[in-house]
């Protein structure tokens, strides 16, 4: 398959757009290291015409942020069960899984 044939990049977050590690504050609140460069290739993928989506098991406000900051819409949090959440996706953007690295 020829990388143009491909729409949608769709990522977890911990580990994929972080490094992996999960950082609490003083008050208790998790804190993700996100790096640049990440960014930087998601907004390249997208001038070149490409989705973007999240499909997370974690969830809050950082990883909405993060989602906002990089023009991502199609976002799943809290997903458990990242089959549904993959099906669910695949279905608002009436792509294929084909279509979909």
């Amino acid at each position: 398959m020829q990388i143009s044939a491909l729409k949608l990049l769709m990522l977890d977050v911990d580990g994929v757009l972080t490094d992996g590690r999960i950082v609490s504050s003083s008050e208790g609140e998790p804190l993700k290291l996100f790096h640049v460069r990440d960014g930087l290739a998601i907004k390249l993928w997208q001038r070149a015409g490409g989705q973007v989506a999240v499909l997370t098991g974690r969830g809050g406000d950082v990883v909405t942020r993060r989602a906002a900051e990089l023009g991502i819409t199609l976002i799943r949090t809290n997903m458990s069960d990242k089959l549904q959440g993959f099906t669910e996706l695949l279905s608002e953007c009436g792509l294929a899984a084909k279509d979909v690295v």
